[in-house]
C-alpha cells in the first residue's frame, strides 16, 4: 500500500521540533498499525506551494508513487488564490482528483482543512470538491478554532505563527485525522466516483519545462541544488541560476498558462518579468529563510497560442552581494 502526502509545509512538517512529531508521520505509523502488509509512505510537501503547483507536478513526482491513499493539503496556500478566484483552486484540485483517480481508480482521497488563526483558509472550496468525488474531508479549522472558543488551549499553543502548529498543533492534527478514519471506516472500502467535472477542464498537458530549452544571455548555469527539506520523489537537485545584473532569458511556448518554478531566499535577487506586450512585473525572489524552491508568479489568462516571454535579473538582494536568480522550471500548459 502506497500512501501520498501532498500538500504545503504543514504536511512537510514545519512548527513540529521533529519529522517523527508532525501529523502526517503519526498517521503514516497509525496506518502501519491499522493494515497487516507493506505500506511505503511519499510526504510529497513543498513549503510554500498550493494546488496550482500540484497540478505540475503530478505526472512526475506523485504518480510514479502509485498512490492507494492520498492525503490532500494545500488549505493554507490555496487561500490567497481562493479569495480572488475560487474557481481555480476548484479547478486545479479537480484536475488532481481526476488524474489521479484515472490512474487508479481505487485510490482514496482524504482533504485536510487545516487552521489558520484568523479562521481564512479556504476550508469551503476544498470542502466543495471533496464532497462532488465523495473523498474525505476533515476540518481543522473548526476544530482548533472550538479548542479556543472552549478555552482549552490558546492560539500560541496550537501554531507557532498565523498558520504553522507547534508540536502539540501537529499531535492534535494527528488525533484528530485518526479520529476520523476510526469513526468511518468506510473510507477504506467504499470506491470514489468520477463524476461530470464542477468545471470544464483547464488542463491539457501540464507540464515543467527544463529552463535550458530556451535562448539565455548572460552568465547562466545549471547549479547543483542539495536539497534536504523534501523527500526524494519531490526534490530539486539543479537549478538554472545566476547571480549576474542584467541575465536575461527569451522564452517562446505554446500554451495558455505560464508559471516560473523559482528558489527563494536571503541572496534571492529581483527578477523583471515581461510576457508579450504586458507591461513589465516583477517578481521579489528575496525571503527570509534558508531557502526553497515555491512558484509565486503566474499568469493563467493567456490566450491558447504561441507566446513570448522576457526575463532579466534587474536588483541584488537586500545587504546580499548578488542578486540570485535560480529557476526550476516552468509551469506551461
Amino acid at each position: 500500500m502506497n500512501i501520498v502526502f501532498l500538500g504545503g509545509s504543514i504536511t512537510w512538517g514545519a512548527g513540529a521540533d521533529s519529522y517523527e512529531e508532525c501529523w502526517a508521520y503519526r498517521v503514516e505509523q497509525y496506518l502501519r498499525n491499522r493494515f497487516y502488509r507493506p505500506i511505503e509512505s511519499f510526504n510529497l510537501g513543498i513549503s510554500g506551494t498550493g494546488s496550482r503547483l500540484g497540478v505540475f507536478r503530478l505526472a512526475d513526482q506523485v504518480l510514479p508513487c502509485r498512490p492507494d491513499i492520498l492525503i490532500f493539503e494545500f488549505s493554507v496556500n490555496d487561500s490567497g488564490p481562493a479569495k480572488q478566484n475560487a474557481d481555480d483552486v476548484i479547478a486545479d484540485t479537480e484536475y488532481i482528483f481526476r488524474t489521479v483517480l484515472r490512474e487508479n481508480p481505487g485510490v482514496r482521497i482524504l482533504v485536510l482543512s487545516s487552521a489558520m488563526r484568523n479562521g481564512e483558509s479556504c476550508v469551503s472550496t476544498h470542502k466543495k470538491v471533496a464532497d462532488h468525488y465523495g473523498a474525505g474531508h476533515i476540518d481543522i479549522q473548526s476544530y482548533f478554532s472550538s479548542l479556543v472558543s472552549e478555552g482549552e488551549y490558546t492560539w500560541d499553543d496550537l501554531l507557532v505563527d498565523a498558520v504553522h502548529p507547534a508540536t502539540k498543533g501537529h499531535a492534535l492534527y494527528a488525533d484528530y485525522v485518526i479520529d476520523w478514519m476510526e469513526r468511518n471506516p468506510d473510507f477504506f472500502l467504499k470506491d470514489l466516483t468520477l463524476p461530470e467535472p464542477i468545471l470544464p477542464n483547464r488542463y491539457f498537458f501540464p507540464a515543467i519545462v527544463d529552463p535550458q530549452r530556451f535562448v539565455w544571455t548572460g552568465d547562466w548555469a545549471d547549479e547543483p541544488y542539495e536539497d534536504v527539506k523534501r523527500h526524494p520523489a519531490a526534490n530539486v537537485n539543479s537549478a538554472w541560476t545566476t547571480r549576474q545584473l542584467g541575465a536575461e532569458g527569451t522564452l517562446t511556448f505554446r500554451g495558455s498558462t505560464f508559471s516560473i518554478y523559482h528558489y527563494v531566499g536571503q541572496d534571492g535577487g529581483k527578477l523583471e518579468v515581461v510576457v508579450d506586450d504586458r507591461p513589465a512585473a516583477v517578481q521579489d525572489t528575496y525571503y527570509n529563510c534558508g531557502g526553497d524552491f515555491v512558484c509565486f508568479f503566474n499568469v493563467t489568462d493567456l490566450e491558447y497560442g504561441v507566446h513570448t516571454v522576457r526575463l532579466r535579473n534587474i536588483e541584488k538582494a537586500p545587504g546580499a552581494g548578488a542578486g540570485r536568480i535560480s529557476i526550476a522550471g516552468f509551469l506551461i500548459n
